[in-house]
This record gives structure tokens, sequence and C-alpha cells, in this order.
């Protein structure tokens, strides 16, 4: 990592740092091509409007101030219309009588100062899969198209000019195998919520615990911006009396307490008044981890993913024969995988090997673009 890359992470992290502690940033050098840079990963993190309260109060030229100030309204006037739209496909989905719970960043979103500080990407539902077709008709009369329906373990509709929503079948795919067999008993989690009929919630323990599997996922594939620090440190400020030894219990199951811990730490510490302070002391395996959530966008990169999952396979550092067991595993997956995805043709033995022509056809038609670009990552590296 360049060292100019690390100042310009260190300068974001302080920024960061301000606008939770309603501090003034410090001065910076009249250099307009760091500011800019600074702000491209501002966008790229989708931080932008909680960065520009504290760019506002700083001795930033006035251009800069103004472009973080476009970018913020911007970013409002999409979580203006992004929840307008999100409170209409609700009703509809009442009234079309499918069971819902709203996820991650609409639940986290209140726990912001001004939840207009939370840029909004997507909104994730989660539904029940038996009504997955009838979500797609819904969606479908709304004006939204998909290309992403029943393939993976959400289904995502696009309409312009922003608006996007995964309707997720299941919250983890079948890879995540614990996390997906802890989500298959939904309704022992789902809890009604008061004055409707079809709309269900979470405890505030098991939003928690959802959260911090979302982050653990992406870390261990594709990456995970920093934003997971801010929400979780504003998620923890807002739920102070969580139950953390049924918190624990759960992800001791789950076999990620380890990540959480670290997730609960950086966020409390980096954004804790003396987080300036925490931060220069950092030694630096643990600040590269922490830059780490700023290289690869607010949800990770597919290159990143593809190299770690490499990376694991490799002997004793050695990435000799590590492609080819990548391919391998990709070609051939795991039967518990077969058995969830393909539970018909898994079910007798001689019907199992047609799995394989399914999952080579649908490569090949409905996942032909995501196919070439993963053979080219791995022929490049």
């Amino acid at each position: 990592m360049k060292d100019s890359e690390t100042k310009q992470y260190d300068i974001l992290l302080e920024w960061m740092w301000c606008a939770v502690n309603h501090q003034t940033p410090q001065r910076l050098p009249e250099d307009h091509a760091g500011y800019e840079q600074l702000l491209k990963i501002c966008i790229e993190q989708n931080i932008t409007a909680f960065v520009a309260e504290a760019v506002e109060q700083s001795e930033a030229p006035e251009d800069i101030r103004s472009m973080f100030r476009d970018e913020r309204l911007n970013a409002v006037r999409v979580n203006i219309l992004m929840n307008e739209e999100g409170r209409k496909i609700q009703v509809l989905l009442e009234q079309e009588k499918v069971p819902h719970v709203l996820l991650k960043g609409e639940t986290i979103g209140c726990c912001y100062p001004d939840p207009f500080l939370r840029q909004k990407g997507d909104i994730d539902i989660w539904i029940e899969p038996d009504c997955a077709q009838n979500v797609k008709r819904i969606m479908t009369e709304q004006g939204y198209n998909t290309s992403h329906y029943g393939i993976y373990h959400d289904d995502v509709y696009r309409k312009a000019p922003f608006y996007c929503f995964e309707m997720h079948r299941m919250l983890f795919t079948e890879r995540e195998l614990l996390f997906h067999q802890y989500y298959e008993d939904r309704r022992r989690l789902w809890i009604p919520t008061e004055g409707t009929s079809y709309e269900y919630h979470l405890t505030d323990e098991e939003v928690y615990i959802y959260c911090v599997l979302h982050a653990v996922k992406h870390l261990q594939k594709a990456g995970v911006g920093i934003r997971v620090l801010t929400d979780l440190y504003y998620y923890l400020e807002r739920h102070k009396g969580l139950d953390f030894a049924y918190i624990q219990m759960q992800l001791n199951r789950l076999k990620a307490e380890k990540e959480e811990q670290l997730l609960r730490q950086y966020s409390t510490k980096l954004f804790s008044p003396d987080g300036k302070e925490w931060l220069r002391g950092l030694p630096e395996k643990k600040r590269k981890w922490l830059y780490s959530l700023l290289q690869f966008g607010a949800y990770g990169n597919r290159e990143h993913e593809i190299q770690q999952n490499i990376d694991k396979l490799s002997h004793g550092g050695k990435k000799k024969g590590a492609k080819l067991r990548y391919l391998t595993g990709r070609i051939f997956s795991i039967p518990e995988v077969y058995k969830i995805r393909c539970p018909r043709l898994y079910r007798h033995r001689l019907t199992r090997p047609l799995i394989f022509f399914v999952r080579l056809h649908n490569g090949l038609t409905v996942r032909r673009k995501s196919l070439i670009q993963e053979m080219k990552i791995i022929l490049r590296k």
C-alpha cells in the first residue's frame, strides 16, 4: 500500500471521527487532487453524507465543501425517495399477504443521530420463499425488472433512476452453511409487528447478530466497507441493554465470535472520544486491517473475493495448484449445497448426476457474464 494511500485513509478516518464527535477537522494542505480523491473514496464507501458533516465545519476550500454539500444533498434526496418507495412496496406486500421482515439499513439507519446520514444503496426485505413468485408479480407491475431471479438466495429488482430492492428468500447461501442453517426455521425469529398482519421484525439481539454475520460473510469473501463500523457503533449506542450473553451463545454456535469481538472493538474504540489517540497507537498489522475496509468499496469486489478463496487453498503459502483446486471446487460443489439448491434431483441417487448439468446450463446462460468475469480474473492472477 502506497504512503499516499495510507495518508488519505488516515485523513478520512479522522474526518469520520470528527463527524461522530462533532469536532472540527484539522486544516489540510491546499491539495485539490487530494480532496477530490477523498471524495471519491467517500462515494465508493457510501459515506459522503456522513463525512460531509465534518467537511462543512472544516477549513477546506469552498469549492471542495460545495462538492461534498452537493453529494450530501443528492444522497438525502435518494434516501427520501427510497423511503417513499419502500413504504409503497410494504403496503403492497401487506395487501398481497406476503409475510416479510425489513433488514439491515432499514433497522440501522434510525440509530444514527440523523437517519439521512446513512445513505441507501438498496432496500433488503426477507420474504417467505413460497411467496417469491407473487413478489415478482408485484414488483413487475410496479415497473421493476430483474435479471437476478431464482438464481441465488435473493431476487434483485431494479427500476430507474436508482431504485433497488433485494428480496431475500434466504439470508445466506448454502456455502455459508452454518449461517444458512441458523435462519432456516425463520418463524422462530419472526415477531409480528403491531398494527399489521404480514409484517414481522427481529429482536434487537437478532438484528445485531444478523448485521455481524452479514459483515463476516463479506469480510471472508469480497471485503466490506468502513460503514460497517459506524453502523455497529450507532447501533450499540442506541441499544445499550443488549443481552450479550445470548448474543455470544449464538455467535459461538456460528463460529463467528472472534470476528464479532474484532468488529465491536474497532467500532467502539475508533469513534470513542479518544479515538484519534487510539488510532495513532494502533500497531501496523491492525491498522492495515482497518485500511482494508477502505480499499474495496462499500460491498467489496469480485476480484478480491476470488483471490481470497485461492489464497485459502494455497498449501504452506505455495500457490502452485491453488487455482486448479479452486476451479475443481467451483465445478464440483459440496453435497450440502446440492441438497439445498436442487432438492428434487438430490433426493434420488440416480438423478444426482443431473445436478452437474443443471449448474453447467445455468453457468452458460443466466450466469454467463459472471462466469466470464470470474475466468478472466483467475487467468490474470
